[in-house]
């Protein structure tokens, strides 16, 4: 694994020539709730436009209602440097049509020391091939949304498409129904295929993590149980909600 090595100069050129905007509802300071990088201090970006419309989306009504600003690359900089932050995008769906330039404008002119693009995949296998992001600081954290045997199908064909991708992360949001768990044990099966398979020669133990649903405190605990019940059956990594737990966002 090699690992980025933060470069103050290239962060000074950088911020210095950047003239581009992006629009985004929300940018703040504030700290990864969730996933591989939780507790990480972040500066959050957010779209507005989504493909999906999932019930239980806790910005659904934050992305209706919230207007659009623009802000510069620039500023944006200037708040990573003074502040240490990593990079969060997030939505909204940052590979929505309306935004998926100005992600590939995050992602390629900020200097950060981490970047996390939160997904529901919808044109990621895109995003991945525009160049090589191996050795780039940046987890593209795949959330696949599973409800149905359509969704399950389509979200499984994508998974098999993302799992050998070093930048690629998963992270479920758990439904204790029958297809939610068809994806969880067809997802364990196969990386316990692929970590004894001879031509792999590494742990995929860090790659997916569950989270349990729902906007509220109360919503968290009720479903917390469950998640970590299914992360010791499919050897999954438990993911908190701590935006929502201890409301800083």
């Amino acid at each position: 694994m090699k690992f980025y090595k933060f470069n103050e100069n290239k962060h000074k050129r950088i911020a210095k020539g950047i003239k581009m905007n992006v629009k985004l509802i929300e940018c703040f300071n504030t700290y990864q709730g969730e996933g591989p990088d939780t507790g990480r201090a972040m500066l959050l970006t957010r779209f507005k436009y989504c493909n999906k419309n999932c019930y239980f989306c806790d910005t659904k009504v934050q992305m209706r209602i919230a207007m659009e600003g623009e802000h510069s690359l620039k500023s944006l900089q200037t708040q990573i440097n003074e502040h240490r932050l990593g990079l969060l995008i997030t939505g909204g769906e940052p590979t929505h049509p309306q935004h998926y330039d100005d992600t590939l404008k995050l992602l390629k002119n900020l200097n950060y020391r981490v970047a996390n693009v939160e997904t529901n995949g919808y044109q990621l296998e895109r995003l991945l091939g525009e160049q090589l992001w191996e050795n780039l600081p940046i987890k593209f954290i795949y959330s696949p949304k599973i409800l149905d045997q359509i969704s399950l199908y389509i979200e499984r064909d994508l998974t098999k498409q993302l799992l050998n991708h070093r930048n690629v992360y998963i992270k479920i949001p758990f439904h204790r129904n029958e297809y939610t768990l068809a994806y969880c044990k067809w997802l364990s099966d196969t990386i316990i295929k692929m970590e004894t398979d001879a031509i792999y020669d590494e742990s995929y133990d860090y790659k997916v993590w569950l989270m349990p649903m729902g906007a509220t405190k109360e919503d968290q605990k009720h479903s917390s149980n469950d998640v970590m019940d299914a992360c010791e059956k499919f050897k999954f990594n438990f993911s908190g909600r701590m935006h929502i737990m201890y409301d800083f966002i």
